[in-house]
């Protein structure tokens, strides 16, 4: 199994493969364990609790991955 893709890394890579510039290429990553394991609970969606809800980003759980690039 292959999941390079998923992280802000692997989509980068995966853009410099395809033809486009490193220089030309922004990638990020958002993630959260705490957020992750929240919306495992009953009732879904949970409640927001602003003291209890962090949404912090935690570099080592990216859930959400997306890159832009222009090709030059």
């Amino acid at each position: 199994m292959e999941n390079s893709r998923w992280s802000a890394r692997g989509l980068k890579n995966l853009l410099i493969e395809a033809g486009f510039a490193e220089g030309a290429i922004v990638a990020e990553q958002w993630g959260n364990r705490e957020t992750a394991a929240r919306n495992l609970e009953r009732p879904w969606p949970p409640d927001f609790e602003a003291k209890r809800d962090v949404l912090d980003n935690d570099p080592k759980m990216p859930i959400c991955s997306w890159a832009m690039a222009r090709k030059t």
